[in-house]
């Protein structure tokens, strides 16, 4: 029988899985060979695998043994991938990764011009006027091209909290998170364009609520949070009257709080029949929203959001979208503060994509949490200190901001 080496992005519903890029029983799979019948076979399998081997689908132009190279397709498929049927398909290059020092000098505009953009949207949204969408694409299309090329600089930058709910930096960190979640699951160059303008513009009903409700300094009771529910329909009203935007924008914004098990809102939708990017998206807002600091509670270290994200699996959130944003963000995502075994404090500035548990930091705080002479650590080194747990942003009066504007200069890095 041929069979056909591809990567996990480009399987579609009805393909003959013959072989993985790994031993089967590492896998949860019952058979050795399997057709992908259901959305849920294509999550399972780009989990576990980075390539698989396909019988050869009729369409292609010649035959290909196993490793053998293949030709450019001579047509285009006539079905998109059935995960997202509005999408095309692509082949993913990986990129070379980048110090992170780099990746900032080439990441820190784009994200500064989005944040300029979206707080003067949100401005002109409370004032009644009209959304650019031609000039929130352009500008999302940016920050799209600068997260695929330089990720670990856009999810540093992403932890550089506000206290401020209503600042556009949650909405702008949530599409920093949903368009490098979208990467994870093999979504094409426009999908991911889509979802990250469906992820900056998500809360754009809450333009519309008192500010005084988003700065309560203290949990909302039921009459305020019945009120402030109401921002996914303010959200779906003013995006229904922006032409040129993706249907996909409104649907985000209207459902981005249903739960799995029927108990969200504004519709009580439940399982599949919440729209994907909109679980897509629900994920990333929560992650965003327990690892920063609002008025009336403190952050979370990311490993502690990790674990309230899969508590709520199955009832809050989508079981296998959980696994893979888990997978995305990684054991420490860069940016965020470990404490070390030794008694130090760092910050992580690149992730180790083959062994989580050890990546490369920049120590900040000595063994008496005092700043210390500052020094790069692989933690994949040989006698290298170990990580012995996370901490939230802001503690021991590190300050990522001050880091960052002083630019990382780091002769190891």
């Amino acid at each position: 029988m041929l069979k056909l080496r591809i990567s996990v992005a480009e399987l579609e519903i009805g393909m003959r899985v013959l072989d993985l890029d790994r031993p089967w029983l590492e896998t949860p799979f019952l058979l050795q060979g399997f057709t992908i019948a259901s959305e849920s076979d294509l999550i399972a399998v780009r989990q576990y695998c980075r390539h698989v081997y396909v019988e050869l689908p009729p369409h292609y132009p010649r035959v290909v043994h196993g490793d053998e190279p293949r030709r450019k397709r001579q047509a285009e498929p006539k079905q998109a991938s059935a995960l997202f049927g509005w999408l095309r398909k692509i082949e993913p290059a990986e990129a070379p990764v980048k110090a992170v020092a780099q990746q900032l000098k080439a990441a820190a505009p784009a994200h500064r011009q989005t944040s300029r953009l979206l707080r003067t949207l949100m401005d002109d949204v409370r004032l009644g006027n009209c959304i650019n969408a031609t000039a929130v694409r352009m500008q999302v299309r940016d920050c799209v091209e600068s997260i695929l090329e330089n990720q670990d600089a856009m999810m540093w930058l992403a932890q550089l909290k506000a206290k401020d709910e209503r600042s556009s930096s949650h909405s702008l960190n949530v599409c920093i998170l949903a368009v490098s979640f979208g990467r994870q699951l093999g979504l094409a160059r426009q999908a991911l364009e889509d979802l990250g303008l469906a992820a900056l513009l998500h809360d754009v009903g809450k333009t519309l609520l008192p500010t005084a409700l988003l700065h309560k300094p203290e949990p909302l009771n039921a009459e305020d949070d019945q009120f402030k529910r109401q921002h996914t329909e303010f959200g779906r009203r003013i995006l229904m009257t922006v032409r040129g935007l993706p249907g996909v924008v409104v649907d985000v914004a209207y459902n981005h709080h249903e739960y799995m098990d029927g108990q969200g809102y504004p519709r009580a939708l439940i399982g599949d029949r919440i729209p994907l990017m909109a679980r897509v998206v629900a994920i990333a807002d929560a992650f965003e929203a327990m690892t920063s600091t609002h008025y009336y509670r403190d952050s979370m270290a990311p490993d502690e959001a990790l674990t309230r994200l899969r508590a709520g699996a199955g009832n809050q959130f989508d079981a296998e979208l959980v696994e893979q944003f888990v997978a995305m963000i990684g054991v420490y995502p860069v940016g965020s503060l470990v404490e070390l075994d030794s008694g130090e404090v760092a910050v992580v500035i690149n992730a180790n994509r083959d062994r989580a548990e050890t990546p490369k930091i920049l120590v900040l705080r000595g063994t008496d949490k005092q700043p210390c002479r500052e020094r790069v650590v692989d933690l994949a080194d040989a006698g290298a200190p170990r990580v012995l747990r996370s901490a939230r942003i802001g503690d021991y009066g590190i300050d990522l901001q001050a880091l960052l504007r002083r630019g990382l200069r780091l002769k190891a890095d």
